[in-house]
């Protein structure tokens, strides 16, 4: 039940274990000019959108009847968690395990818990499935802006080739 989409979840955590193997360590916490995130911000924000945002959001969609749920404010946590001081590898693995546990929740579901909705501020009525495509949309935005930091690093040629 919707495994093409919980199959592209799961592709995010090999993508980046694909950029930390092959990347260019050195320059993981470089901000080129013109880039929102140096790649250990970008893996610190998805392991803190994974836990802080997305298990929340799934929790509150089958716990409750429609529950309200709020926009992530990816900037203000980067700007008070300080990404660029923080290990990546930390990151990288609790963000493995949040999204493999993740999918395996939503695995689990019977196909009414995917139409569940929620109120989304900012957004309007979503259900379940829209709300993990957002979070596939999200991913993939990512990728592509972790694809554009560093044309110097064999991670870029070896990624754009996949």
């Amino acid at each position: 039940m919707h495994e093409d989409l919980l199959l592209r979840l799961g592709t995010t955590v090999g993508f980046l274990r694909a950029v930390a193997a092959n990347g260019c360590a050195d320059q993981f916490g470089v901000r080129p000019s013109g880039h929102v995130f140096a790649l250990t911000e970008h893996i610190w924000h998805l392991r803190d959108f994974e836990l802080m945002a997305v298990r929340p959001r799934i929790d509150a969609i089958l716990a409750h009847d429609t529950p309200q749920i709020v926009e992530f404010d990816g900037d203000a946590v980067a700007k008070n968690r300080r990404y660029l001081e923080r290990d990546w590898v930390e990151a990288l693995n609790e963000f493995a395990v949040a999204r493999t546990a993740n999918i395996e929740k939503l695995r689990s579901l019977r196909q009414t818990d995917w139409k569940r909705t929620a109120l989304f501020h900012g957004f309007g009525p979503v259900n379940l499935l829209d709300l993990m495509r957002m979070t596939a949309e999200h991913d993939d935005q990512h990728i592509r802006e972790i694809l554009a930091l560093g044309q110097d690093c064999p991670i870029w040629e070896m990624s754009s080739a996949a």
